[in-house]
């Protein structure tokens, strides 16, 4: 049996067909596996996509405004980092609290956003930053006519709005509790609170005061549904908020820290926080 020229150059021309397709399947594996642990390589620049969760309706520190687009102090201060860093380009997800811890440990966010305090727990699990991103005033709010009440030593025998048993709020009247058992604060812990619930209740007279930290909820908006003004105390605790990165990030990590070092130093944090909040939060920072 003669074999030709031309069949010859058709079965060099199967083999090199046969060869690509493998490549470009091995490709497709290889960035298939590189895009886990919350990254993925960019389409076009190269640069290495970073998902993150922020959360989704916890205004002023992110939200969805009118146009549809994410808003807040937390969602600034990353654009901000963003623009720093010019080998990632950072991908949002608006997701419910609870769904950013598992995301994160899950492999499925690379970072997430929400107001963290930095806790022995969340140093065993993930990365932390040096510096902190933002400052929680915890504050205490009653109506306007409550001027008897202006710090926690005042909540002694008084009606406190229901706080939630793993918040920042319970942390601070354990603590507190702990340290002064003559003036301790009666509290009841309930999930899934609502501000609305809690400042209805201040307007009804059911509870005397409420505890909560001024960057955790909008106030404004509360005060003008209500259709009621509230009293704020002076800050009853200053803690610091933190971004969470997974320890599966470490490269990424290294330059998100001097980055969000850099925003602190030149002054863009306390800018983001003048603008989303109203003031320079950072100045409570001792």
């Amino acid at each position: 049996m003669t074999i030709t020229t031309r069949t010859r150059r058709s079965a060099r021309n199967w083999k090199r067909s046969i060869v690509a397709l493998t490549c470009s399947i091995a490709a497709l594996v290889s960035l298939a596996a590189c895009g886990g642990q919350g990254a993925s390589a960019g389409a076009d620049s190269g640069a290495k996509i970073i998902n993150i969760a922020v959360a989704a309706n916890s205004k002023p520190l992110s939200y969805t405004d009118d146009s549809g687009q994410l808003a807040g102090y937390e969602v600034d201060v990353l654009k901000a980092i963003d623009k720093d860093l010019n080998d990632y380009t950072f991908k949002y997800e608006a997701v419910a609290d609870d769904a950013e811890t598992v995301g994160i440990d899950s492999g499925k966010y690379a970072l997430i956003t929400g107001g963290y305090f930095k806790t022995d727990e969340r140093v065993k699990k993930y990365l932390i930053p040096d510096d902190t991103t933002g400052i929680s005033l915890m504050k205490v709010y009653t109506l306007p006519s409550r001027t008897d009440i202006k710090s926690l030593d005042d909540l002694h025998g008084k009606k406190v709005a229901p706080i939630s048993p793993d918040g920042g709020v319970n942390k601070l009247v354990t603590k507190y509790n702990a340290e002064h058992p003559d003036k301790a604060i009666d509290v009841s812990h309930q999930d899934n609170i609502t501000m609305a619930a809690n400042f209805q209740g201040l307007v009804d007279k059911k509870y005397d005061a409420v505890i909560e930290p001024e960057q955790s909820f909008d106030v404004n908006a509360i005060r003008k549904s209500l259709g009621v003004k509230f009293r704020a105390t002076e800050p009853v605790e200053v803690d610091r908020q933190y971004f969470l990165v997974s320890k599966k990030q470490p490269e990424f990590f290294k330059e998100l820290n001097t980055a969000i070092t850099k925003l602190k130093e030149d002054g863009t944090l306390k800018q983001l926080s003048i603008k989303d909040y109203g003031e320079d939060v950072f100045k409570y920072d001792k």
